[in-house]
């Protein structure tokens, strides 16, 4: 059965349910977080300007307002680079409207004046269609995901694209195999153990890669302050641990913990660090604010698996012997144990932190506890060994190690007294087993799907909440995938009828703001200057040359292929561009590859991709500094079918 595209499910017309009381109960908001996400890291603060534009709709009053950095013109136009979309919506009475299915979107306006209600409806039913060719500037909807492959390649997909072949954003090559991850839409940061280094992946320069050094220890598990200010690294065999303020590397600094491998995880408001050390049988506690190790917390041999309990306001660290010590952060000490049998491998906590969920991979069980009274509640037996457990609001989600096996338990049933596990294949084929960091399941943004990826498919499948068969899939290209990041900026609601995302503005100009809500069902557009960059011209008139011919490549070797590129008119090399990005695909089939050509000299480029299969492959680049996409360049100077043969046996 072919299943359908998921575009249809989690494209245009996602659904868009707020939480405010969950915003509320992390003690931080969202709208706090975009607010910083505009400062630099360590200098003052820039001043802001906005842009404010309101509207009337079927007994709706819209009011958006942009914010950006310090660089606005004199008239109070909204500010270049990275800004802030507050969207508020009430009733003619001044009531907010709150727990909307919410869409926008920024288009150039291709006209003088705004538009009418006709026109406001179609530009709105063009923009859901997700088709590329009527795709908004700025998407305030949008989200993607990162996939983390077994070639230790880190793809980029949108999963809203309808045309499966366009869905693939952005691929890059780590240097080695990665641990453990973290990612949002500006950076994403893998731990590579086996080079002790870290690898990051800067979203706002083109993805570029670098790598850096972290010394002695083996750098493994991660995790970022709720604020989003800075990174912690957990480096194993060395009693410490690593920190620095995001786009800030030199800030880096050492702190002490306890011998032994390390989980990090932070308190809501990230005032408290909590780090486990296996060697030291303890728990160290460091001040997230001024970054003093406050206590090192003893609990017992073997102390690693780690979470934090928002409805007690605890820590729980799990040791060899199945004892969970239960940490107050203010006092430093053990309040509390939860007596558990042993072979804990990870603790997690259900939405609203009441209750604990201790996976225990050598019983392949997963046993619940009650936060409230610390006490035990029930064991849930599993087919497989649990290696990584996600919630939704109404489940939990249990993947199974080295198979396509995932157990979903109702986290109702579990408050009544059921503990049966209803157990799906998220695939056919097994999935390898790998690192606990990993983390092939991941939730979609407001929490009501899920995306599971299986590595022995070479498949990402979509689940809506509560479902045992895929709502639809994601193409791999070719690429077995191990885990599974959410890069989210869509638009959630911050305080009851507001509604924020944090976007880049693209280019200088008026744009049309298409509005839709469901319930009410209101359609309105306003329209808003942005100060950014000034629109370039399309250069066009260039000319590429490939360099190679059509002898027969080999398979699985890098093959060096060299282009060059010359002025249409004259013949000059041009030699200065430094974004030439390229495009290797199979033709026909799904499987692409994507790097950065590098400049020989002389208006000579050239790429080394790798070839997985025989075939026949197509190239194609873009500049992007030039304004020039995949499509913008004479198709017949850039696209070139290249052979490839088997390696000799």
């Amino acid at each position: 059965m072919t299943l359908p595209s998921i575009a249809s499910y989690c494209g245009p017309n996602w659904p868009r349910r707020a939480r405010v009381g969950a915003v509320a109960a992390a003690g931080f908001g969202r709208g706090a977080l975009l607010a910083l996400m505009l400062l630099p890291l360590g200098l003052p603060a820039a001043p802001e300007r906005s842009v404010t534009a309101q509207t009337q709709r079927d007994g709706v009053a819209l009011e958006l307002q942009v914010r950006g950095r310090a660089g606005a013109d004199q008239d109070g136009e909204a500010g270049a680079g990275e800004a802030t979309a507050r969207l508020a919506l009430r009733t003619a009475q001044g009531q907010p409207l709150s727990g909307l299915q919410l869409r926008a979107w920024m288009s150039r306006s291709r006209g003088t004046g705004g538009l009418g209600q006709e026109d406001c409806g179609r530009l709105t039913k063009g923009l859901l269609s997700g088709a590329l060719s009527r795709r908004a500037e700025v998407d305030l909807n949008s989200f993607r995901l990162a996939v983390l492959n077994e070639d230790d390649s880190l793809a980029i997909l949108d999963p809203r694209v309808s045309f499966k072949a366009s869905q693939m954003e952005a691929l890059v090559q780590l240097p080695g195999r990665a641990a453990d991850w973290l990612a949002d839409d500006t950076e994403i940061v893998l731990t590579l153990p086996e080079r002790s280094e870290v690898a990051i992946v800067d979203r706002s320069r083109g993805n570029a890669v670098r790598t850096l050094a972290l010394g002695p220890g083996r750098p493994t598990r991660i995790a970022a302050d709720p604020v989003g200010r800075r990174v912690w690294i957990g480096l194993d065999e060395a009693a410490e641990v690593v920190v620095w303020e995001r786009g800030r590397i030199d800030t880096r600094r050492r702190i002490g913990t306890g011998p032994g491998r390390h989980q990090l995880v932070f308190t809501p408001d990230g005032r408290y660090l909590a780090v486990t050390n296996s060697v030291g049988g303890s728990v160290s506690l460091i001040d997230g604010r001024s970054l003093a190790k406050r206590a090192d917390v003893a609990t017992g041999p073997d102390t690693l698996p780690l979470a934090y309990s928002e409805a007690s306001g605890r820590f729980y660290a799990a040791t060899a012997s199945g004892s969970v010590a239960v940490i107050d952060p203010e006092s430093a000490e053990v309040s509390a144990s939860v007596a558990l049998e042993p072979g804990i491998d990870a603790l997690a906590f259900a939405p609203g932190g009441r209750y604990g969920f201790a996976l225990q991979g050598e019983r392949r069980q997963v046993t619940v506890f009650d936060s409230a009274g610390n006490r035990p509640l029930k064991r849930v037996p599993l087919e497989g060994q649990p290696d990584q457990i996600v919630f939704s609001r109404e489940f939990a989600y249990i993947h199974l190690a080295g198979s396509e096996k995932v157990a979903l338990l109702s986290l109702d049933q579990l408050e009544h007294g059921q503990s049966v596990a209803t157990v799906f294949s998220a695939g056919q084929r097994p999935a390898p087993a790998d690192a606990p960091g990993a983390g092939p399941l991941v939730q979609a943004p407001d929490g009501d799907a899920l995306f599971a990826a299986n590595g022995g498919d070479g498949t990402i499948y979509y689940y809506l909440e509560g479902m045992m068969a895929p709502a639809g899939t994601l193409a791999t290209y070719g690429r077995r995938p191990r885990g599974l990041r959410l890069l989210d900026r869509s638009l959630h609601e911050i305080e009851p009828g507001v509604y924020a995302a944090s976007f880049q503005v693209p280019v200088d100009g008026d744009y049309d703001v298409p509005v839709l809500a469901e319930s009410p069902r209101v359609n309105a557009c306003l329209r808003v200057h942005l100060d950014g960059p000034k629109p370039a011209v399309k250069t066009a008139g260039l000319q590429v040359t490939p360099l190679f011919g059509a002898a027969p490549l080999t398979v699985g070797e890098p093959v060096p292929l060299r282009f060059r590129i010359t002025e249409a008119a004259g013949g000059k090399p041009v030699s200065d561009i430094a974004d030439c990005q390229v495009l290797a695909f199979a033709a026909p089939g799904s499987w692409q590859w994507r790097g950065r050509a590098e400049a020989l000299g002389g208006g000579i480029y050239e790429v080394r991709p790798r070839f997985r299969q025989p075939g026949r492959y197509g190239l194609t680049l873009r500049i992007p500094s030039r304004r020039l996409d995949y499509t913008d360049l004479p198709r017949s100077s850039v696209v070139v079918e290249v052979p490839v043969r088997a390696a000799a046996r």
